[in-house]
């Protein structure tokens, strides 16, 4: 199991986190992943993210019943069946609690920003809607129209990336979910092309690398704004 870090849940539990910190105070990052955890590409975002002042904690979603990391794509049928057998409200809440604590972490100037992949863009949209933080990024977020709630949003800086080709997200639902947010104009969304689900895995068959980069990019540009 790759996380190196535990906070407190309650008497009896410890959620065990990735946490890389930075050189000095920075931003708290919460990084929820995709349903094939916390891989070597979210592990190299960690340490991008820390690189540019970012303290950042990552959430293992599934570490009660099926922890670790699987293979991009051959893991996808385990992924996809502790995806159906999580409590949802227990990541949320494990969401929270990361939160909380990274807070009172020495290294966390006090700004949060939130970023979800793929499963984890839900948690990190209900999070941002639920406490306050500075910055929230989703890329190829499933099940966001679910969770939206534009007005909880508003004065949140918030990066969106989906791909034009994404057989689970389709551009109807990117348009939906752009037509929700239109009032708020901090939000920036962007769709790449020749893109599909999980293009933001680098190193995968599912990568581009252009798309990767932007969404880097706008998870860098939350990270600047709140040093």
């Amino acid at each position: 199991m790759i996380c190196n870090f535990l906070i407190k849940h309650n008497e009896v539990e410890m959620i065990p986190v990735f946490r890389v910190a930075p050189e000095h105070k920075g931003p708290l990052l919460v990084i929820v992943p995709s349903i094939f955890g916390i891989g070597p590409d979210v592990v190299e975002y960690a340490h991008t993210f820390s690189e540019a002042g970012a303290l950042v904690y990552v959430l293992d979603s599934f570490w009660r019943e099926n922890p670790g990391p699987l293979p991009i794509p051959s893991g996808a049928p385990k992924a996809m069946a502790r995806m159906q057998s999580v409590d949802r409200r227990l990541v949320f809440t494990d969401l929270l609690r990361a939160i909380e604590a990274g807070q009172s972490d020495d290294l966390c100037n006090g700004s949060v920003i939130v970023l979800g992949i793929c499963f984890g863009g839900q948690f990190a949209v209900k999070a941002a809607q639920h406490i306050k933080t500075e910055g929230l990024a989703t890329w190829h977020g499933g099940h966001l129209l679910s969770v939206l709630e534009p007005t909880k949003l508003e004065g949140i800086s918030l990066e969106m990336d989906f791909g034009e080709s994404d057989p689970l997200i389709s551009m109807n639902e990117v348009k939906q979910i752009k037509d929700r947010l239109i009032g708020l104009s901090t939000v920036k969304i962007r769709t790449h092309a020749n893109s599909g689900h999980g293009f933001t895995h680098t190193g995968t068959i599912k990568c581009n690398v252009s798309a990767a980069q932007k969404a880097k990019d706008g998870v860098l540009r939350l990270i600047n704004m709140s040093l």
